[in-house]
């Protein structure tokens, strides 16, 4: 009977993920549409105005190092640089500045032979700045953030340096920012719900909902805790997915947030969805899985653990936690219908440590009749 239940779980599971599969192909497919109908012209008073945007846990390094802005502007990355000297054929430090990217900061470096590789883009880099064929060119696509109207560039990072650096305006696909995340910022890992591929937390970009989600309650959980547990604390948030609940601690008054988070391509969209909110500074997520050892050097005050326990390989290592004398929140959300009896056998808080009932939320807005989720806080006295 066993075996048979298990079999059909599998077949239940397989189904979802080739319905959700094709779902994502006829929405990658109506988004190619869309931009193909909404093209508009970038004339060279507007390239001061264009950002780069595929930040991913290596290239964030550089932006960092460089002292640049959350979103930089294409004309502060080396790739304009590096187009203007091949086309001057005169100074070569911008194609260096070029070569020092791709070899420490971009996914090439991760390549075995990288430095074939890296040799192989530079030059196919020089035949499309050298290029007078801009027909052969496909249009990079763009998105604009509404608050501030900047360009975003989702696809074409090299093909816009190319007009830059020959100041020539130039054409580009144009979708819609919600657009952009469902194409751009998507994750298997994040998507994994089977809910309608609708991520599980909604996305935000300065406390507006761009993509809705199954849950909208990321402001309004953290809301529930004293301003006190994160304003000036040092944060670590246990199990970040795409980094949602880091930015908005940080929105809050935190001084620095860590997310630990054990999916890689979580930690490049958490980067990304930090820079919509021009967020950098002191906000940090780490591709871990959740273990004492690796997080005890972190400095925290503050800990996030939003329905995360159960998930978590050994309890253990969030007894661990109480270790830390810098201690002193932890902020805890049960999973649906969990108790807090449950919760204080499974972590076994010490005595000193006041548990609070703060709330209840609802399993999602879409499924208020579910069992809901208790929001509690730890605190030391």
């Amino acid at each position: 009977m066993e075996k048979f239940y298990g079999s059909v779980m599998k077949r239940i599971s397989s189904a979802k993920k080739i319905r959700i599969s094709i779902k994502r192909k006829i929405d990658k497919y109506k988004i190619g549409k869309f931009a193909s109908k909404n093209k508009f012209l970038i004339k060279p008073g507007e390239f001061n105005n264009i950002y780069f945007f595929q930040h991913n846990e290596l290239n964030i390094k550089y932006i960092e190092e460089k002292g640049l802005p959350p979103l930089p502007r294409i004309l502060d990355m080396p790739h304009v640089r590096a187009a203007r000297d091949m086309l001057n054929r005169k100074d070569s430090i911008g194609i260096e500045e070029y070569k020092y990217y791709l070899k420490n900061f971009s996914l090439l470096s991760l390549k075995k032979d990288k430095n074939r590789h890296i040799t192989d883009r530079v030059e196919s880099f020089e035949k499309l700045v050298m290029s007078n064929s801009i027909h052969k060119i496909d249009e990079p696509i763009v998105t604009i953030e509404p608050k501030t109207e900047r360009i975003l560039v989702l696809d074409g990072n090299h093909r816009i340096a190319r007009y830059l650096a020959r100041n020539e305006p130039f054409s580009v696909k144009f979708i819609s920012l919600d657009m952009a995340i469902v194409r751009y910022l998507s994750s298997d890992h994040y998507y994994s719900t089977s809910e309608d591929n609708k991520p599980y937390q909604t996305i935000y970009v300065h406390r507006q909902p761009i993509v809705q989600g199954r849950r909208m309650d990321c402001y309004n959980r953290l809301d529930m805790f004293p301003d006190y547990v994160f304003d000036g604390k040092n944060v670590l948030d246990v199990g970040s997915n795409i980094g949602m609940n880091a930015v908005a601690v940080r929105q809050k008054g935190a001084n620095a947030v860590v997310g630990v988070e054990p999916i890689k391509k979580n930690i490049s969209l958490s980067y990304r969805i930090a820079s919509l909110n021009d967020l950098f500074t002191n906000i940090k997520f780490v591709e871990e899985t959740f273990n004492y050892k690796q997080i005890s050097d972190y400095d925290y005050e503050t800990v996030i653990l939003f329905s995360i326990i159960k998930h978590l390989d050994d309890l253990k290592d969030v007894k661990r936690l109480f270790k830390s004398e810098n201690l002193k929140y932890i902020c805890v959300e049960g999973h649906p219908g969990q108790s807090i009896d449950e919760i204080i056998h499974m972590i076994n808080p010490p005595e000193d440590f006041l548990v609070t009932e703060l709330g209840r939320l609802d399993y999602s807005h879409e499924r208020p009749d579910k069992a809901r989720r208790g929001v509690w806080l730890l605190e030391r006295k």
